[in-house]
């Protein structure tokens, strides 16, 4: 989603641009203040097998294959406001999204966000853009609250760059080689119950070069993430988080089987050793005394659109974390790959298949799941699938699925007590289904 459009313009006179700040002309008179609406939203039901609603199937601690899938209701509600705008000069815009989440087992709650149910504020925040001369008008300046650039893959739902939090910062500065983002994030408490030992708080210096042009039809996004925990005279040693840092490489490759090809590479250290997968605060919690926490990944994610009718979504996926968690000789890995196809037989009907497959592997880390390989195959079938057109993005979608998996033993040891799916219905089996329908859109 884009907000603010961008102007082509040399970097060389940034810096004379930056002096119109005070320069630029009084405005005639304040535009009408138009709205926008967007969201996402999900919800639906379905029954298991063993009896009761639906379960959902993904191994403890990584992202799982959400079609036919995903359990409970869930929306993010966005409202976007055009509040001031000359032509030929600034535009301020205001954001502000609301999210909200239900499993299923009531239908009202608080606004705290928290499980089963909950509300909370996920972005809020101000920005301008097209103030000053020169390069320095293409860039937008932001204060608030936000979902910062982040990036995902669709089948999984999973965020490799996750940035959000508090902060401020200048976005999209054309430099003649691409784009500049500049953003400093916090992760913040109430000062009166700010307790470092349980809840550490923090800033991230989050630096992105995005769209340099390195191949035809290919661009490189390069972003780097520093973290910092706060720390005061009255935080114990064992309290202290290891600073940290993340480097992201993406190379977008369009003009792919009518879609395109995302291949990334990461490799954090430390606070970062999270990949840059949540808010500054949650950090790879690494005691100031602990082993050097140190995480790559790798990930190639393709969307694809080979005929009119065919669209697939397919990705593979491989990290590996040493000293996990600040153990000193524990790792993790964790291998993934999996494709959804979506075929559209009608002008308003399609059908989709999905299949997943993931892999974790702990080694050294003391818990009883040291040393066995879990892993977990996940296959939906939707025969029916309404929807406006072909397209793999195209929304809205209604469903009927069934949804069938298969896991090991080791894949409930890393689950816990009641196993990999948290029901103890399914606590010592190593298969289930779920049949139901759902819908998913954004707007």
């Amino acid at each position: 989603m884009k907000i603010f459009r961008i102007r082509q313009l040399p970097i060389v006179t940034a810096i004379a641009g930056l002096g119109a700040f005070a320069a630029a002309p009084a405005a005639a008179e304040d535009a009408p203040v138009p709205f926008q609406f967007k969201g996402y939203a999900r919800s639906g039901f379905a029954t298991a097998n063993k009896g009761g609603d639906q379960v959902c199937f993904g191994l403890a601690g990584v992202s799982k294959y959400r079609f036919g899938n995903e359990c409970g209701t869930y929306g993010e509600f966005e409202m976007l406001a055009n509040i001031f705008e000359v032509k030929d000069g600034p535009r301020f815009v205001y954001d502000i999204m609301f999210g909200y989440y239900n499993d299923g087992s009531q239908n009202n709650g608080s606004v705290s966000g928290a499980q089963p149910i909950g509300w909370d504020l996920r972005q809020n925040w101000v920005g301008v853009t097209g103030v000053g001369e020169g390069a320095i008008k293409t860039a937008t300046f932001w204060v608030g609250r936000r979902y910062y650039q982040r990036h995902d893959v669709h089948i999984n739902d999973f965020f490799y760059i996750g940035s959000r939090g508090q902060g401020a910062g200048m976005e999209n500065l054309d430099i003649g080689t691409g784009k500049l983002s500049l953003a400093v994030l916090r992760s913040q408490q109430s000062a009166s119950s700010f307790d470092p030992t349980t809840s550490p708080t923090g800033t991230t210096f989050d630096a992105r070069w995005s769209k340099i042009p390195v191949n035809t039809d290919g661009v490189l996004e390069i972003a780097a993430d520093l973290r910092s925990q706060d720390k005061s005279d009255a935080t114990p040693e064992a309290a202290r988080i290891k600073n940290g840092w993340s480097l992201t490489l993406e190379h977008t490759q369009s003009q792919v089987l009518g879609g395109a090809n995302k291949f990334v590479v990461q490799y954090g250290k430390d606070a970062g050793a999270n990949l840059n997968t949540g808010d500054p605060g949650a950090y790879g919690f690494v005691p100031a005394t602990a082993a050097g926490w140190r995480a790559w990944r790798v990930i190639d994610n393709l969307v694809a659109q080979p005929v009119t009718e065919l669209a697939i979504n397919g990705v593979a996926l491989y990290q590996k974390d040493d000293n996990f968690n600040g153990i000193s000789g524990a790792s993790r890995t964790w291998s993934s790959i999996g494709v959804r196809p979506v075929y559209q037989w009608a002008q308003y009907a399609a059908s989709a298949v999905e299949l997943g497959f993931d892999r974790v592997k702990l080694d050294g880390t003391g818990s009883t799941a040291d040393g066995k390989t879990a892993q977990l195959t996940k296959l939906t079938v939707a025969p029916i699938v309404l929807r406006p057109g072909p397209g793999f993005f195209k929304r809205p979608e209604l469903r009927v699925f069934a949804t069938f998996a298969k896991w090991n033993d080791a894949a409930n040891t890393l689950g816990g007590a009641r196993g990999l799916t948290g029901t103890s219905a399914y606590a010592t089996s190593t298969s289930g289904t779920t049949v139901g329908a759902q819908f998913e859109t954004w707007f």
